[in-house]
């Protein structure tokens, strides 16, 4: 996995994996698919109980929550962006105290990065995928089957962004404080 140092505004993080192949990951485990597994998202490790921001302005699209951490995410919310983009945050607290709709501004608080034992049996660490308007499209009235993963020669990975460009991109606040 290619790791890369940060330095967000008070805490260490390491990220990596975007378009990532996670097959290994996946032998002989209970769910394995027996295909490619490329990874959608960014995972920024980070301590539980860490913040998460919305880096750019937009409201809660999606909410899922996960009590018994059967499905793998834990706490997890979609976000649309101002721009028409969509931002999920996965294997947050399930404590979420947002409503469906509710604008959010740049920089606010929207959850908190959760322990294992709540966010899905990971470790602590905040998942972020971007993805375009044709990527929800596909998940019309199923949006709690959308995944972190894709086979290889799967379409969606032509609508998922390196969510790089908006959590840190320098100019905007960070998502992980």
């Amino acid at each position: 996995m290619a790791r890369q140092s940060g330095r967000a505004k008070r805490i260490d993080y390491f990220y990596g994996g975007f378009l990532e192949d996670r097959t290994y990951l996946w032998r002989n485990h209970p769910t394995e698919k027996g295909e490619s597994l490329i990874h959608l998202g960014t995972d920024y490790t980070v301590p539980f109980g860490t913040p998460v921001c919305l880096p750019k302005p937009g409201e809660v699209y999606h909410i899922m929550f996960d009590p018994e951490n059967k499905i793998g995410w834990g706490g997890r919310l979609i976000f649309k962006l101002e721009g028409g983009n969509y931002l999920l945050f996965g294997h947050l607290k399930q404590d979420i105290k947002l409503q469906l709709g509710q604008p959010i501004k740049e920089g606010e608080i929207v959850g908190i990065i959760g322990e294992t034992t709540e966010n899905g049996n990971w470790w602590p660490h905040l998942h972020a995928q971007l993805m375009n308007s044709q990527f929800m499209v596909n998940y019309v009235n199923k949006f709690n089957n959308i995944d972190g993963y894709a086979p290889a020669n799967s379409d969606e990975i032509r609508n998922v962004f390196n969510p790089e460009i908006i959590i840190n991109d320098g100019s905007r606040g960070y998502a992980i404080y």
